[in-house]
């Protein structure tokens, strides 16, 4: 048998799949025999299911191997799945609304034409409103420009004169929330909590990938939220706090997220430390919301494809 085996292996390094076919057969019924048999196979489905029966052996030093080479096709295959980042429609959040647009499709239509409508026919009354105002906007015009020419008049004749000198003061660290108040949420990789919302926040700002001379500005009419999330480990050693994506759902029920865009970080805060079981970490997450849009809730999505879990933001 150990021969046998030998010979096997010796093929198996030549690249040899029809001599280890023919060699080990179809009575070989050894570990060590399905485990050289699901090497060589080139049937990928055929390979799958010689390896589960190396790991229903369980031996010591073939069925670890076996199992591991199972995870990870399963974790391959499961990114494929996935769908792509701009498929958002396809995600879990979206479903409801969704199946909600397609319920109501017609009478969403015909909201859609009334509203239309009503701009159009509103699209005169604003420009005449306008108009109306210009000679109103003249005048405030010359007004301020009096008021600044008797400022600078009044500066050239009293040289002496002193200002007051303001002072902007930075914003205030904000206070951590009570641990009894905190949103948190559990899954298997560990425990999550809202720590500290800073809405909006003052830090200085980049995106990630950048320098951190490379200080980002929110667009037009936006501005950056950030949360602290603390974060337990229940793993043996978690290599991603927080073992989790996390997005945003903002008031309208909109979703935010950085899947596959680069997310807003606050510049000096070191990224998340990696721990072990039991060890806590916290972490600083950046959102550019609308200001129109209030944050609602923090959409946590664990690593482990386990269902999606809400952390509600309350500001009270």
């Amino acid at each position: 048998m150990d021969s046998l085996i030998k010979a096997s292996n010796y093929a198996l390094l030549e690249g040899d799949r029809d001599g280890l076919s023919a060699l080990l057969g179809e009575d070989q019924d050894s570990v060590e025999a399905i485990w050289l048999k699901a090497q060589g196979c080139a049937d990928e489905v055929k390979r799958l299911t010689l390896l589960q029966k190396v790991v229903e052996f369980q031996n010591p030093e073939f069925s670890p191997l076996a199992g591991e080479i199972l995870q990870r096709e399963k974790e391959l295959q499961q990114q494929i799945d996935r769908p792509p980042g701009w498929q958002f429609w396809k995600k879990p959040g979206w479903l409801p609304t969704v199946q909600f647009i397609s319920r109501y499709r017609i009478y969403m239509i015909l909201l859609f034409i009334a509203v239309c409508i009503a701009a159009i026919v509103s699209l005169p009354r604003i420009f005449s409103g306008q108009q109306n105002n210009l000679p109103s906007a003249v005048m405030l015009t010359a007004t301020q420009m009096a008021e600044q020419n008797a400022v600078a008049f009044s500066a050239e004749i009293s040289p002496t004169l002193t200002h007051p000198t303001v002072t902007l003061q930075p914003t205030p660290s904000i206070t951590a929330i009570p641990a009894s108040k905190r949103s948190t949420v559990a899954y298997p990789a560990g425990q999550l909590s809202l720590m500290r919302i800073e809405y909006p926040t003052d830090r200085l700002v980049s995106f990630q990938g950048g320098g951190s001379e490379d200080f980002a500005t929110p667009a037009v009419g936006a501005v950056f939220t950030a949360f602290e999330l603390e974060f337990t480990c229940n793993l043996t050693l978690c290599d991603n706090p927080p073992q989790a994506v996390i997005s945003m759902k903002l008031d309208d029920g909109a979703i935010i997220e950085y899947e596959q865009y680069s997310q807003p970080v606050i510049v000096d805060q070191p990224a998340i430390a990696r721990v072990s079981a039991g060890q806590s970490v916290s972490g600083w997450f950046v959102f550019e919301i609308p200001t129109q849009r209030s944050p609602a809730k923090l959409i946590v999505s664990p690593l482990d494809e386990s269902a999606p879990m809400e952390l509600t933001i309350d500001f009270k």
